[in-house]
């Protein structure tokens, strides 16, 4: 069982996101003790343990075998071999954008400007820096850089195809769904996303729904 927890947000921004997310850490202890609000988590294959982190903007992965977590909160712990090789970006400018999606996020609660929050472009945006910062972290041999690969795709794909719908479901207009792309499991619900895919299980969670 193991569990790997990456946090590096540089403090100008963590006072206002921890005060709205509510925690700053990730925990592990026995899964019965569980609150009811929704949080990025991982359960291992051997109970009574699960990890989880702060009730949003955080996204955790699940490996195959249910014996890693991986916990990212705003996005930040990305790999960078894994951020050139999978995302063919340079790691320095792949941090800015990191940190632009955490100050737009910032400024959007700061300002009271929820709607920027749910817009499809940045909420696209947001959601995918999310969930590279749990998915993109190393080691990671050439197979499972060729799964990482076929999953970064997929999701990629499908907020070129959902944004929208992503967008309403989160404003609460329209029902939860669930879509498959290119071999990853969507689910939708309001405030979060669940993929299933070969390369491991992500749970992603925007904005709690208390």
């Amino acid at each position: 069982m193991t569990l790997r927890f990456k946090h590096g947000i540089p403090s100008t921004f963590a006072a206002l996101l921890l005060a709205t997310m509510g925690s700053t850490l990730a925990i592990l202890q026995p899964a019965p003790a569980m609150a009811q609000v929704p949080q990025c988590r991982c359960k291992f294959a051997k109970p009574p343990w699960e990890a989880f982190g702060t009730k949003a903007f955080c996204s955790a992965k699940m490996r195959p075998g249910l014996t890693t977590c991986e916990v990212a909160f705003a996005g930040f712990g990305a790999d960078p071999k894994l951020v050139t090789s999978i995302v063919g970006r340079d790691p320095a400018e792949y941090q800015r954008d990191v940190l632009e999606v955490v100050k737009a996020f910032e400024q959007y609660v700061g300002g009271d400007k929820a709607a920027g929050l749910n817009s499809p472009v940045f909420l696209s945006k947001a959601l995918l820096v999310l969930m590279r910062g749990a998915y993109l972290r190393g080691p990671q041999d050439d197979k499972e850089v060729q799964e990482t690969k076929l999953l970064d795709f997929a999701v990629r794909r499908f907020f070129e195809k959902y944004s929208d719908q992503v967008t309403s479901v989160f404003l609460g207009k329209s029902p939860a769904f669930s879509t498959e792309v290119d071999n990853a499991k969507f689910e939708v619900g309001r405030g979060t996303i669940i993929v299933d895919h070969p390369a491991g299980a992500i749970t992603t969670i925007y904005i709690p729904v208390e």
